[in-house]
């Protein structure tokens, strides 16, 4: 797509839109291995058992399945012109990187064919933060107590689909390459500094501080529908924030920490502090959640080579072991 003449301006961006649709058929045979009315002691009623259940490959689906699935990806990027030092050119940029809608329709059941619609995207801004999204969506009408029948909502209320769950999240991760080369872009551009070529030209006279580091940041938001025990539709809204880092203070010595704080219920849901050493041809790894449901540590002496893997020591205590 190009924009009309008096609207192109300098830059003069195009945008390319690339639709990739899609189909695909799932077939499963219907295997009689099942035995009728067998008494199960823990749910206390009669179920269905097969005799393959016990085998390597497990038992095989008692009903025939066959899905016809559809749907399509999107892509959109745009080019326009940028000023650099031979002048001015072009330049890509991604503004989604993907945007897919999927279903499907099952042939051979008897009700409720068609299966829940599905949208999914994702895109990167700025070459540092990444968004990605989803929601599902049930174009069957359902019972005030919350089971689907098979009426389309549309014949209903007039409404294509009804929202079941969807989520959304924000995140970004930082190094000390990312702020590495934002450095060397300077230096290209405005030149190098007396004092940072004289480090360069003398590397034993300074003392190197770049350790390497990473950190990640993450927000989380979901939305769940359903049916509550007054057969009412509700939904749940959850929000979360998932941060995670490591720095390695040697080359031997890498310490990482994964933290995660519930929003919603304004308390840290999870955390975890790890410690790695590498003790030439041994390795030591210790791991600890400090608080919650899953309070517990592990501590771990190792050879690295795959074929001694057995030799080690190792001390833990689980969440589910007091």
């Amino acid at each position: 797509y190009r924009f009309a003449g008096f609207l192109k301006g300098k830059r003069k961006s195009v945008f390319r839109h690339v639709i990739t649709p899609n189909i695909g058929f799932d077939y499963i045979p219907e295997f009689n291995s099942y035995i009728d009315s067998v008494y199960n002691n823990v749910s206390k009623r009669n179920e269905g058992y097969s005799r393959l259940a016990l085998g390597v490959y497990g038992a095989p689906s008692s009903r025939k399945y066959g899905n016809l699935s559809y749907g399509f990806n999107n892509s959109l990027e745009m080019k326009m012109k940028v000023k650099t030092d031979t002048g001015m050119v072009y330049k890509k940029f991604k503004i989604i990187d993907n945007f897919s809608v999927n279903s499907g329709y099952n042939l051979l059941a008897d009700s409720l064919n068609m299966n829940n619609i599905r949208m999914n995207a994702r895109t990167t801004l700025f070459k540092m933060f990444n968004i990605s999204g989803g929601a599902s969506f049930d174009p069957y009408q359902k019972t005030d107590s919350g089971v689907s029948i098979h009426k389309f909502l549309i014949n209903g209320t007039g409404k294509l689909a009804k929202m079941t769950n969807a989520n959304l999240t924000f995140g970004f991760n930082l190094n000390q390459e990312k702020f590495k080369k934002k450095i060397e872009e300077e230096e290209k551009k405005n030149g190098s500094s007396p004092e940072l070529e004289n480090a360069k030209n003398n590397p034993n006279d300074y003392i190197d501080f770049e350790i390497p580091w990473n950190i990640g940041v993450k927000y989380t938001f979901r939305a769940n529908n359903s049916t509550n025990n007054f057969y009412r539709d509700t939904t749940i809204f959850r929000q979360s924030v998932t941060l995670n880092g490591n720095i390695s203070l040697t080359r031997n010595w890498k310490i990482g920490v994964n933290t995660s704080y519930d929003i919603t219920a304004m308390e840290l849901s999870y955390t975890n502090l790890s410690v790695h050493r590498q003790l030439h041809c041994w390795e030591m790894s210790i791991n600890w959640i400090p608080f919650g449901p899953r309070q517990s540590y592990n501590f771990q002496i190792n050879v690295k080579s795959s074929v001694l893997q057995d030799l080690k020591f190792k001390k833990d205590k689980t969440w589910f072991d007091r």
